[in-house]
């Protein structure tokens, strides 16, 4: 949130895209085999990416993000932001 939040200001046309995944099957450090089938969670991601959208969640992943009232802190965190870049711009001049 605030990479995108700093490059929205910044460098507008430079986009930063969030993917939070779920625990997946793999092998990676020994057999995995609780989690998502790898496959979905990829294929699910790369259509997500598709479709331009900045957090891509999947499966359990989501869940736990919809556990934190998601839109009342985006606002919250758009209010922080603003606030300190706007003291900081001040302290410069």
């Amino acid at each position: 949130m605030s990479l995108r939040y700093q490059l929205a200001n910044e460098i507008p046309n430079i986009q930063a895209y969030e993917i939070i995944p779920p625990a997946v099957q793999t092998n990676l450090g020994g057999s995995h085999a609780f989690g998502e089938p790898l496959d979905d969670c990829c294929q699910a991601t790369f259509e997500r990416l598709k479709k331009a959208e900045q957090e891509i969640v999947y499966k359990r992943s989501d869940a736990g993000r919809k556990l934190a009232y998601r839109e009342e802190s985006d606002k919250q965190f758009i209010i922080l932001n603003d606030t300190l870049k706007n003291s900081f711009q001040n302290l410069k001049h």
